[in-house]
């Protein structure tokens, strides 16, 4: 099955892929059609409401199934005023590079006593030929809580700038470190897991 995947992240390109290999999906990159994604508000209150904005727009855009992801941040033990929910970039207004991603939230890491334990709670949706969606948010397709210290690693993966400050609980490791050893795996099993079910569903529907 053919799906249109909106984003310009080879990073998060490629992640999805590994989570998906073997299964009978190709992913479509805005690069591999010839388009430019068009441009979305995200004026959701949820990562599913985005996810659901940009799938619509980009299944609107290219006539093929379309999927899109959006994730919120959410930080245990912080203040509402502090928690990104789903402006995990946008900081006071601002669109954050990678190096001002990572120096943003290693100092929330600082200021919270070197490390902030953490979850990206995600929002999945898929517009189908007929034009309706399949949806997912919340645990099952979220991944592990991990730990966001104030520490990077000097590694950096481009895209991906939490995965320099992100230690997996259980190994101890960067995410960045796991990435580059098992990319499927990297976020944690709850996230591969759900991903896969999701789209298994997708297929069996359709």
């Amino acid at each position: 099955m053919q799906i249109f995947y909106g984003t310009g992240n080879e990073s998060k390109l490629r992640n999805m892929r590994a989570l998906l290999e073997g299964m009978d999906v190709q992913l479509l990159s805005p690069a591999e059609l010839g388009i430019a994604l068009p441009a979305v508000e995200e004026s959701g209150a949820t990562p599913l409401e985005n996810a659901e904005l940009k799938a619509r727009a980009y299944y609107k855009a290219t006539g093929l199934p379309s999927f899109a992801l959006d994730s919120g941040l959410y930080l245990e033990g912080v203040p509402d005023a502090e928690q990104p929910g789903p402006y995990v970039r946008r900081v006071h207004g601002k669109e954050l590079t990678d190096e001002e991603f990572i120096a943003y939230y290693a100092g929330l890491a600082h200021a919270h006593g070197g490390k902030l334990r953490a979850q990206f709670v995600n929002g999945l949706c898929v517009v189908q030929n007929d034009g309706t969606c399949k949806t997912a948010f919340g645990p099952a397709v979220s991944t592990d809580w991990f730990w966001i210290v104030d520490r990077p690693c000097e590694v950096r993966l481009k895209g991906f700038p939490m995965d320099s400050i992100a230690i997996d609980p259980g190994t101890g490791r960067y995410w960045v470190e796991n990435d580059l050893k098992d990319e499927s795996s990297a976020k944690g099993s709850s996230l591969a897991v759900g991903i896969r079910r999701f789209f298994a569903e997708l297929l069996q529907n359709c």
